[in-house]
């Protein structure tokens, strides 16, 4: 049962301002290019915040999903002191605005916060329910260090790569790989939440299933491959991860991951959370990683180039979905637009972007 009183004792010690996006989050409107910059000055006003008040301000965004293209974004911290919490408000409220002013175009004002007057006839009952998820959240610990447990912490028996060193065909692989990852099975319930299972690298069974082998899995299925074809996956025997060859028509697939720098801490904040209600201070860290998607996917591919294979492939990256509001459009076509501007083909015979199961060449 919701107890009222302690919320009140945790509200009143925080301060938390919101902006509204209507068309999308602020690089789906800006573009990446003036989104850095807007980023950058955000940023440097919350390091000066902090450096002249000793306050941390986390700064996050949340997607609103039953209304399409609206986003929130949030400006959140802790001070016991209710005088010193509203003066330090205002003082933020005032200098966000005025950089918000430089991008935007805003009627009236432009952030709302929770200890102003009339806070609560603004927010939808559905906003309503996400601000009480934050302030219920906020002090919270998030660790973001991975130590996996020494010992195995799931039943589930190990993918078994010796089944992939000779040749299968298309439809034996498409059914190897999908009789495994079904969810049949508490097991498999508890295989791919673990500490050390599915989303760890700890196994090199797991690192080859989740980064090669499902991606494949999905491309193939995508792209109509023949079931009759044959696959021959390199698994560091060969310096490929995929070789298809039908009939007399032959298919080199480089597999990369275009996921952030520090992908698998998302997992890790999120594993006792689910991924549908994320704690205040999980939503500024996955704000960081989002910031840095396009950017990590150009790496990514960049360095694949520095290879100069002899042969010529296909490279196909894979974008984790997290990062991408479970591939909202308009994010996806704000990506693909950064990456396709800065990057070339060159020696690859295509460049493919899979965001979960759908295909985007560049």
């Amino acid at each position: 049962m919701f107890d009222i009183s302690k919320f009140n004792d945790k509200e009143v010690k925080q301060s938390h301002s919101f902006v509204l996006f209507e068309q999308g989050p602020p690089y789906c409107m800006l573009g990446w290019e003036k989104y850095r910059l807007f980023n950058a000055d955000i940023n440097d006003c919350l390091n000066n915040i902090k450096r002249e008040f000793d306050v941390k301000v986390y700064v996050y965004e949340h997607e609103v999903i039953n209304i399409e293209n609206f986003f929130l974004w949030g400006f959140s911290f802790f001070q016991e002191n209710a005088i010193k919490r509203d003066e330090l408000s205002e003082i933020l409220i005032l200098r966000l605005t005025n950089i918000f002013k430089r991008y935007f175009l805003f009627g009236g004002d432009i952030l709302i916060n929770n200890h102003r007057e009339g806070f609560n006839n603004i927010f939808a009952p559905d906003l309503m329910m996400v601000y009480v998820g934050l302030v219920e959240s906020f002090e919270l610990d998030v660790n973001l260090k991975y130590a996996p447990p020494k010992i195995k912490t799931y039943q589930k028996e190990d993918f078994e790569l010796s089944v992939f060193e000779q040749p299968v065909t298309v439809s034996e692989f498409k059914g190897i790989i999908k009789d495994y990852i079904e969810m049949k099975s508490s097991e498999d319930l508890i295989y791919r939440f673990s500490s050390n299972g599915y989303f760890s690298n700890k196994y090199r069974c797991n690192k080859y299933l989740r980064e090669e082998f499902i991606p494949l899995f999905q491309f193939v299925k995508a792209r109509g491959v023949s079931e009759d074809a044959y696959i021959k996956l390199g698994i560091q025997s060969e310096n490929y991860d995929a070789k298809i060859t039908d009939n007399e028509n032959e298919l080199i697939i480089e597999v990369t991951s275009g996921a952030p720098k520090n992908d698998f801490s998302y997992f890790i904040a999120t594993r006792n959370n689910g991924i549908s209600v994320l704690p205040l201070k999980v939503l500024a860290h996955l704000k960081r990683e989002i910031d840095s998607l396009a950017e990590r996917i150009i790496l990514s591919i960049n360095k694949k180039h520095d290879k100069n294979y002899d042969d010529e492939r296909t490279l196909l990256v894979t974008v984790p979905l997290e990062y991408t509001y479970q591939n909202e459009a308009i994010v996806i076509d704000e990506v693909l637009k950064e990456v396709k501007s800065s990057v070339q083909v060159r020696k690859f015979k295509e460049i493919v972007l899979m965001f979960d199961s759908k295909l985007y060449s560049l």
